[in-house]
């Protein structure tokens, strides 16, 4: 945790701050559930724990981070996880221009038509 934020102009030590994001997130009541089950929340970590990673995000990276409990015989296993929820409501925050189309499938098309004569040779040479 921590390294999202190496050369972020308002970090002055990014492995310091995953420490301490990480310190926190151990002390959080787990969340747990079962396969076909609802999952029983624990808690989350609050936003303001780090800085926000570009300007046009909502919260910063860690904020609603929620710790998962696996029971095994002899041990637990935690991992952690944060998500993000897209929503109508503000379109503007999750708007991408898209990529434009690099129809490779055409340059697809065009070079197998040139190889098959040479791979059905290549194929008989072999019978």
């Amino acid at each position: 945790m921590g390294s999202a934020y190496a050369g972020h102009p308002a970090v002055q030590d990014a492995r310091k701050l995953g420490q301490s994001i990480y310190a926190a997130a151990k002390k959080l009541r787990a969340s747990v559930g079962m396969p076909g089950e609802p999952t029983q929340w624990g808690g989350r970590l609050p936003e303001g724990l780090a800085p926000k990673l570009m300007p046009h995000h909502s919260t910063d990276i860690y904020a609603g981070m929620v710790k998962n409990a696996k029971a095994y015989e002899n041990a637990t296993q935690n991992n952690y996880q944060t998500f993000r929820m897209i929503s109508e409501s503000v379109p503007e925050k999750f708007h991408h221009p898209g990529v434009e189309a690099a129809h490779i499938a055409d340059d697809v098309v065009k070079y197998v038509e040139t190889m098959i004569p040479y791979a059905i040779a290549a194929a008989l040479e072999l019978e």
